[in-house]
């Protein structure tokens, strides 16, 4: 058994790295989209910009002590690289095998467009999305359709300015929705 053991040697494994965020960004996107009735400080925007470039420094010595780095965005893939660090990018695999029962409606005189956005309502992503259907889709929608129907899913609390601004005969805030399978097979645009 000596012998056994001196054949066998400490294997040392490669580190990898997965991004799905920029994690110095995060804290700015935190602030940007927690209430937008109050205007960011010249001492906030110092503060938080600090913090994005201390998290930055530490972000990029982890990504070079790696011995592969992945993004699954691709403008952050360029942008590792562009810090002179190998990055692979793949792209976020979409297998939808959940939704298979989905077929577009059918056009009638009294049809509905209904269009169905999920997600945690304060995630960064998710307000980001929620501002801009506020700021620049429903606008649109207002002027372009007679009837549309805009359905959000989704836990947790959301800003109250945004909660206020979301305030649209066309717009129903459904709170967490136990079978999202059914909201999106009754869903044009999801």
């Amino acid at each position: 058994t000596v012998h056994a053991l001196e054949l066998v040697k400490p294997v040392s494994l490669p580190k990898l790295c997965s991004l799905v965020d920029l994690d110095f960004m995060v804290p700015w996107f935190r602030r940007q989209y927690q209430d937008r009735s109050k205007p960011i400080t010249y001492a906030e925007m110092s503060w938080l910009h600090s913090k994005a470039q201390q998290t930055k420094q530490w972000m990029l010595d982890l990504l070079r002590s790696c011995d592969a780095v992945v993004e699954h965005a691709h403008h952050h893939a360029e942008w590792v690289k562009q810090q002179g660090i190998d990055c692979a990018y793949f792209p976020t695999p979409v297998i939808d095998p959940t939704f298979p029962g989905w077929i577009r409606r059918e056009w009638s005189q009294n049809w509905v467009p209904r269009i169905t956005l999920a997600g945690h309502v304060n995630g960064i992503a998710t307000k980001s999305g929620l501002y801009y259907l506020v700021e620049e889709i429903l606008p649109h929608l207002d002027h372009q359709l007679d009837r549309f129907e805009i359905r959000i899913c989704g836990a947790e609390e959301m800003p109250r300015d945004l909660r206020r601004r979301l305030d649209h005969p066309n717009v129903k805030l459904m709170g967490f929705v136990p079978d999202i399978q059914k909201e999106i097979l009754a869903s044009d645009i999801f």
